[in-house]
């Protein structure tokens, strides 16, 4: 009797074990899931202020080669 109560002791280790680690990864999912998100996110915050740079510099040029055909008048 001895030997099946050791048995089912390490049985119950083991699925209190399994459960911890199936909530472990879980966890872990999630937090995957959050940092993929963050890193999207950070990507086009960069790519948007990328474009808004590049917008200024055409707006800039653009107001330069205004300038030069109001100078001319035309």
């Amino acid at each position: 009797m001895e030997s099946l109560d050791i048995l089912e002791q390490r049985i119950d280790r083991l699925i209190a074990v399994y459960t911890e680690l199936k909530e472990r990864v879980r966890e872990l999912e999630e937090e995957n899931q959050r940092l993929r998100e963050n890193a999207e996110q950070e990507k086009l915050q960069e790519e948007l202020a990328a474009l808004r740079e590049e917008r200024e510099k055409l707006r800039q040029r653009l107001s330069k080669l205004l300038q030069q055909l109001e100078s001319l008048g035309v």
